[in-house]
């Protein structure tokens, strides 16, 4: 069940994008997207993670960057992205106002394609998907991902970098077959021509293994191209 957790933050937590490396605000295009996936683009995230065991914090980095040439999944035209701290390759896609991840989820040997965000939706608007998958028990298990929109057009900064036109998506896991047991707290900030800027997420599982993972991701550095 543990592994179920740490493999559903990879699905939830989607730091697939470019940012600019520049110490003035930002100011936004309205014609761009809440991504940027040029050729060569590559970014740099701090990864911060709560070590349940000493209670100390451990800082990781995690350097990502875009491959050319596409791939089609799921008749989806998928741009590249290899990361570099030991995860493999995964995929992103802007279809209109819709924007996508396809990932294979080591720990499950399996591959998802998650819809993590819908600019054009309202502020309070949601939408959901299932999943089902094998943690190792013998036994699949439904889980539930449920994506609210909490802000539109707000200003963030990250390391003095001030992004305008951010908007914050609100994650929730739950499973039918674990009622009650997880509670999360998982938050996205997206601007747009760069994509996610900063990743919060607090899961805690009470049965049938206890776990508690935490994690903070900040747009350390991007080279866009």
């Amino acid at each position: 069940m543990k592994k179920t957790i740490f493999a559903l933050f990879s699905i939830c937590v989607l730091a697939i994008s470019c940012g600019k490396d520049d110490p003035d605000p930002v100011s936004p295009i309205a014609s761009k997207p809440y991504s940027n996936t040029n050729d060569g683009s590559n970014w740099i995230y701090e990864v911060k993670t709560l070590n349940t065991t000493t209670s100390a914090t451990d800082t990781t980095y995690d350097t990502s960057r875009v491959v050319a040439g596409d791939t089609v999944i799921n008749s989806k035209n998928y741009r590249k992205i290899d990361h570099y701290n030991g995860a493999s390759r995964s995929y992103t896609n802007v279809t209109g106002n819709d924007y996508y991840q396809f990932q294979n989820v080591a720990l499950l040997d399996t591959s998802v394609e998650a819809l993590y965000l819908k600019d054009n939706a309202n502020v309070g608007d949601n939408w959901q998907q299932d999943l089902t998958v094998d943690p190792g028990l013998g036994v699949p298990i439904p889980f539930t991902l449920k994506y609210t929109i909490l802000e539109k057009g707000v200003s963030r900064t990250v390391y003095g970098i001030t992004y305008n036109d951010v908007i914050t998506v609100k994650t929730e896991v739950s499973s039918s077959a674990l009622p009650g047991a997880i509670t999360s707290d998982i938050r996205n900030y997206y601007a747009r021509d760069i994509g996610l800027i900063e990743s919060y997420y607090d899961i805690n599982v009470t049965s049938p293994v206890a776990t508690h993972v935490h994690n903070e991701s900040l747009l350390k550095y991007a080279d866009p191209r």
